[in-house]
């Protein structure tokens, strides 16, 4: 006993929970047993220090702490850190809860490590997200701001929130937004962690359908966002129908959608109300903002909901965000429902049982002119630019594509500050040089929504299509731009008076191989498929129980549209056995990539039964757009194919 005590009071203040003569001392318990009770004592001493008082301070271990810490002592959990400036991490914590100690702490490197023994005991870290919080408010807040959450966290108190501790319904919330409205410009909406994130879904759903998302984070204690209130708000409006009545695979109908509302603008999100029967597969509706350009400027999913039997009619509400730099304009919703097994978009199916494609078109949206301003400085593209072009601010781009393949499309996407009302109608041209010299330019619109029309303070983000041609030799460029005043054909100027010629960055170029060369098919062909391409001959190879059939297709025009190729096995009762359908042509060479006069080989093999391989087996062709569903017309000396079909014998 006197050896025990005396090695117990060797390391005082350590308990029997930390410290065990009969387990090899210190050493030995810190390794077979949770370290804690005493140290926690070491800990609240160390942390007795004058740049600590008044903080508050998260604990696992508050009962051994507290006696020594004068400050305020919250637990260690999502309701205690919306209080605690900082925490406090033991060697316990890590031994007995180690996954959720490191989600708070993260990457955050300890204020002060408490050694008990010449052991690391205790480590205090900076709260990082409550900090991020606070970031943000501090950042953006106005004194005339309005303030909903769902707990009486610390930043809520502060800020005299109004916190709503139960779930409300959506006449409630219209109420309650209704009444902010009258009085403020803005308002922040702060979910907490410990909390159900349905209590605050009534009047997010609201405000982003109807308000202008300026400014939100989301960390593992909090998301929030702050809203503007344009002027005249109302969040009970009439909804526009939408196209429904269309079914996707067998077991998934859209019975009505509905457009909550049929204009917004930038920072707002649009609503849509669905209402389906359905009973599989798992699946996903997704819904994307398309202009005529076939750009897709946002998008947003959620699951089908499903009934386990009997098909009853369910609804669904999704919204879509719009993103801040949109450009005003009347813009195409595109609803794609995703087989969520296969990951493979289903087909439609018209009401009057005909066959659509994969994108259901459900009607249009018109984006309005921004009322709530944005600031440039918040902006950051991935190349940040800031190139002052008379009147106008070049922000900056996303990365172009590494390599640039010649003769395939791509885009890229640049964001505009306007300093001035009015501006003429203005063009980009973008030059690619090498060693000084312009290998390639092309001038293209600055914007769809014309300069004409922007207004002093606007941000907008402008996307440009691009196709090198094939002749450009492959290697390192430098991407260059300058602004054409189109009315006049003179760029603009720089501050200085210059004209501005902007470096964007290099780029590498490449190409691809290509043939032009037809080779001798056992089946030659001269099918023209509508001014896209045309079928000059096949290969069909039998060989055991395969069937092998090589394409050739020869390009005859440019597309931006990726055809789908069918090829069918045909029975001799005229049945269609067996189909492949395939938009990667070649494995890598889809429509939208084929120049004219270039030929490309594509091949399909077939496994069947010896049945299937009788001479009267035929093999049916064609190209068709999936989005839609159409085939192309096929054509032969003039004459137009029945089905829109080839069928090579």
């Amino acid at each position: 006993m006197l050896i025990s005590a005396i090695q117990f009071v060797a390391v005082w203040p350590l308990t029997l929970r930390a410290y065990n003569p009969l387990l090899g001392g210190y050493e030995g318990a810190k390794n077979m047993l949770p370290v804690g009770g005493g140290e926690s004592a070491e800990a609240g001493a160390v942390l007795n220090n004058p740049w600590l008082a008044g903080r508050s301070i998260a604990a696992s271990d508050i009962v051994g702490t507290a006696p020594f810490f004068p400050g305020a002592l919250v637990p260690l959990t999502d309701s205690g850190l919306t209080q605690a400036d900082y925490l406090v991490v033991t060697a316990s914590d890590f031994q007995l809860t180690p996954d959720d100690t490191r989600h708070w702490i993260g990457n955050t490197p300890p204020m002060i490590t408490v050694t008990v023994q010449g052991e690391p005991f205790a480590w205090v870290y900076p709260n990082q997200w409550l900090a991020v919080e606070r970031e943000h408010l501090a950042a953006q807040h106005q004194p005339t701001d309005a303030f909903l959450a769902d707990y009486h966290s610390a930043s809520a108190q502060q800020q005299a929130a109004e916190v709503l501790s139960s779930e409300i319904d959506e006449a409630t919330a219209i109420d309650r937004l209704t009444q902010i409205a009258q009085t403020h410009d803005r308002v922040w909406v702060i979910h907490y962690a410990t909390t159900p994130r349905r209590i605050l879904d009534p009047v997010l759903r609201l405000l982003d359908t109807h308000a202008v998302a300026l400014d939100e984070w989301s960390t593992p204690l909090s998301e929030g966002t702050l809203y503007a209130l344009p002027e005249g708000v109302s969040f009970a409006t009439q909804p526009a129908a939408l196209r429904g009545n269309v079914s996707f695979g067998d077991n998934l109908h859209l019975q009505d959608a509905q457009l909550l509302v049929p204009r917004v603008q930038p920072g707002q999100a649009i609503g849509i109300f669905t209402e389906w029967t359905a009973t599989g597969p798992a699946a996903q509706l997704e819904v994307s903002v398309v202009d005529d350009a076939n750009h897709v400027w946002s998008a947003n999913a959620i699951d089908v909901p499903l009934q386990e039997v009997e098909a009853r009619p369910r609804g669904r509400r999704l919204n879509v965000p719009v993103p801040l730099t949109m450009p005003p304009g009347k813009y195409q919703l595109t609803l794609n429902v995703i087989d969520m097994v296969s990951g493979s978009p289903l087909s439609t199916r018209r009401s009057n049982g005909s066959s659509g494609g994969i994108d259901w078109p459900l009607g249009s949206i018109v984006i309005d002119p921004a009322q709530t301003p944005i600031d440039p400085a918040t902006r950051k593209p991935p190349i940040t630019l800031n190139a002052e072009l008379g009147g106008l601010r070049a922000i900056g781009t996303e990365t172009p594509p590494d390599p640039i393949i010649t003769g395939d499309p791509w885009t890229l996407s640049m964001e505009w500050f306007t300093q001035a009302d009015r501006l003429p109608a203005l063009d980009v041209q973008w030059d690619f040089v090498a060693n000084g010299t312009v290998i390639y330019s092309t001038t293209l619109p600055l914007n769809p929504y014309s300069t004409e029309q922007w207004r002093a303070g606007d941000v907008l983000q402008s996307k440009y299509d691009f196709r090198l041609p094939i002749e450009v030799p492959a290697g390192v460029y430098d991407l260059q731009f300058k602004v054409i005043d189109r009315a006049t054909g003179q760029p603009l100027t720089d501050r200085a008076g210059e004209s501005a010629l902007v470096e964007l960055t290099k780029v590498n170029v490449a190409t691809r191989p290509r043939s032009f060369t037809s080779p001798t098919a056992a089946y030659p062909l001269d099918v023209k498929f509508d001014e896209v391409a045309k079928l000059g001959g096949a290969a069909v190879k039998r060989s055991g129980s395969a069937i092998t059939v090589t394409l050739y297709w020869q390009a005859e025009a440019i597309t931006t549209t990726n055809f789908t190729a069918f090829v069918q096995l045909i029975g001799a009762d005229d049945q269609v056995q067996q189909q492949i359908d395939n938009w990667q042509i070649a494995f890598d060479a889809p429509t939208s990539t084929w120049i004219p006069g270039q030929v490309i080989a594509d091949q399909y093999v077939f496994e069947v039964s010896s049945s299937a391989l009788s001479s009267d087996a035929t093999i049916g062709v064609g190209l068709y757009n999936a989005a839609t569903g159409e085939r192309l017309p096929a054509l032969t000396a003039g004459q137009r194919l029945p089905q829109d079909r080839v069928v090579i014998k």
